[in-house]
């Protein structure tokens, strides 16, 4: 059984074919990029981003003679399995598996504190476009929505993450919302920085795979507010986790949360105990072990 990280690097599969006819191929496709970048180009149909549409061509094209052959293809979540069958397969032609490998982390955390004043976090890389679109629609389609009540309640949200784009400080200076959004960077310890705040939002629009940062929150114990996007390959139910795409339900969403301190603190808990059953390293690494048993017969 050969496995091949990512599907850039598929090509290899014909010439180990080459050597070995019988060779089990499995590749871990990741992130449909193909999706990716088709979705960047639909959030921005500039000439400016004209590579995020040329390269969804590009991309398609690839994946559309990958997905026909007869190798396990191991996908983030179920979303991605779907998009892949419905648009690249012929149901006659189809030769594959497919299994899942969401992401997966660690819940080896210090034990979570108590959040710390009344602040609520976005965080990630924040150079990546998903996250700078997402920020975007944060602070020009949901702000205006919740000032009123982060001023009532005296709540900031803090951004937190690696190389800072000067659009996040002209967004703030645009909103006139210094006293309520606190670009804070690259910090020292994430998961300590997710701690203290009450929850999390990340209203991402675009992309494919399950957003690991909700992860990131659940091993601190704060639920958080998403988008169908964000939640992608997730089913944690309104008990766990906020699910909003409208831009007036999302900041009704976060303010409910402002407004009942205990119940984000029950839907961390929530959270929690539901990605530990399911996307714990241990929980994912024994599904993916049976998952190959079975395909390959051992």
């Amino acid at each position: 059984m050969i496995v091949i990280r990512a599907a850039a690097p598929a090509l290899l599969a014909d010439e180990i074919r080459k050597v070995d006819p019988n060779a089990k191929v499995v590749i871990d496709s990741d992130l449909v990029m193909s999706k990716y970048t088709q979705g960047i180009w639909e959030n921005s149909r500039t000439f400016k981003n004209r590579w995020s549409l040329l390269e969804s061509w590009r991309l398609k094209k690839f994946e559309k003679q990958l997905y026909q052959k007869d190798y396990l293809f191991l996908f983030a979540n179920s979303e991605d399995d779907r998009f892949i069958r419905e648009h690249y397969v012929k149901p006659s032609s189809w030769k594959g598996n497919t299994a899942m490998l969401p992401n997966a982390v660690r819940f080896d955390a210090a034990a979570p504190t108590p959040p710390k004043g009344k602040s609520f976090l976005y965080f990630g890389a924040l150079d990546s476009k998903p996250n700078i679109d997402a920020f975007v629609f944060l602070m020009d389609d949901v702000y205006p929505h919740m000032a009123e009540a982060l001023a009532k309640h005296g709540a900031t949200l803090d951004v937190a993450g690696r190389r800072v784009q000067p659009i996040y400080h002209e967004l703030v200076e645009k909103h006139s919302a210094s006293e309520h959004v606190r670009i804070l960077g690259e910090v020292d310890d994430m998961t300590k920085t997710i701690m203290d705040a009450s929850f999390s939002v990340f209203p991402v629009r675009n992309g494919t795979g399950t957003r690991v940062r909700v992860l990131d929150a659940a091993k601190a114990k704060r639920t958080a507010v998403t988008t169908s996007k964000g939640a992608e390959g997730y089913d944690m139910g309104e008990d766990a986790l906020f699910v909003r795409d409208d831009a007036s339900d999302y900041a009704k969403a976060v303010v409910k949360l402002l407004d009942e301190p205990d119940l984000a603190a029950r839907m961390g808990e929530t959270l929690f105990e539901k990605a530990h059953h399911e996307f714990s390293e241990e929980s994912v690494g024994d599904a993916l072990l049976k998952s190959l048993e079975e395909w390959s017969g051992a």
